[in-house]
């Protein structure tokens, strides 16, 4: 199974607008592949970015079609909630993120197991 290297947060800004809304979780592995979790409308936009710039560039912030994307390496905060090994999983990693703020993170709502949003409609 591949390790992973680092997690970054995706945020996006509209043009005209003054806040960076969460939109994506992506996986960096060491052999340099990686996952991106996003809402569906959302993650064409966030791939074709992550394939055009480094990832340096991607955390100083980058505009594409009229959109400031940027990412924040969530690496650290991650390795403090998940404190084994074995918890330090996909699944495990985007269940534990979307818990630290779920309202604005809902597209990870399906990854979660947490049993107080089993009573959600399916996406």
């Amino acid at each position: 199974m591949a390790k992973i290297r680092r997690i970054f947060e995706a945020s996006i800004e509209e043009e005209g607008d003054y806040i960076f809304t969460p939109s994506g979780v992506i996986i960096l592995m060491e052999s340099g592949d990686f996952q991106i979790y996003s809402e569906s409308a959302r993650h064409n936009l966030l791939r074709r970015t992550c394939m055009r710039y480094a990832w340096d560039q991607l955390v100083d912030g980058v505009k594409v079609d009229e959109l400031h994307i940027r990412i924040r390496d969530i690496t650290a905060d991650l390795q403090c909630r998940l404190d084994t090994e074995e918890q330090w999983t996909t699944n495990e990693i985007l269940r534990t993120w979307y818990e630290q703020n779920p309202r604005q993170l809902f597209f990870l709502r399906r990854y979660s197991i947490s049993p107080s949003h089993t009573n959600m409609p399916p996406l």
